[in-house]
């Protein structure tokens, strides 16, 4: 009997330092042991996630641990602020806001995209009807230049047509008055003869 302890104290030392050393090769008893140990623990862990709630179960990563992290603390301080316990969502309800989130989120984005498109849209008209504004006071402002250089150009025309009928009306007057001369020297001539 003490041969078989010595012998089982042997062997668990021999797979101890087994497991120490990573180069060495096991017995293949102890590979299927291990193996058995391993899957046991494994069907262990399962049974215990199965019957964990969701919030409950192990986190993988960092970003998991904190949204847990915070989860828990604003639950707290809702069962501080109305002094109840904390009510744990199930997990089709917790998806379901989540999904509910990301679509108004979603939406959120989609409508704030359109604003600015449009506040775009709107700004380019903007310029678009002051740029013909400042062509149409343009156009505007040459076309209150002509009319003022046609009315001058008028306004002396007029003068020179009036000046033009007047030296006209002198010069048919002096046209008269020499050709009553003329004739009244012609008589004279003509008496004289």
């Amino acid at each position: 009997m003490s041969q078989s302890k010595a012998r089982t104290q042997d062997d668990s030392e021999v797979s101890v330092e087994m497991y120490n050393n990573p180069f060495r090769l096991p017995k293949d008893d102890d590979v299927f042991e291990m193996r058995d140990r391993e899957k046991a623990t494994r069907n262990e862990e399962r049974k215990k996630k199965k019957n964990q709630k969701i919030w409950e179960r192990s986190v993988n990563s960092p970003y998991k641990l904190l949204v847990k992290s915070n989860i828990q603390k604003t639950q707290k301080k809702k069962s501080k602020v109305s002094g109840k316990r904390p009510t744990k969502e199930n997990l089709p309800n917790f998806i379901a806001k989540k999904r509910d989130m990301f679509l108004m989120q979603m939406s959120l984005n989609t409508k704030q995209a359109e604003i600015k498109k449009l506040v775009d849209k709107a700004q380019m008209k903007d310029e678009a009807l002051e740029r013909s504004e400042k062509m149409l006071e343009e156009d505007a402002s040459k076309f209150d230049e002509f009319l003022k250089k046609n009315d001058q150009e008028a306004h002396k025309a007029f003068k020179a047509a009036g000046r033009e009928i007047k030296d006209k009306r002198e010069k048919i007057e002096e046209l008269k008055k020499l050709n009553i001369e003329t004739t009244k020297i012609e008589n004279e001539i003509s008496k004289l003869k």
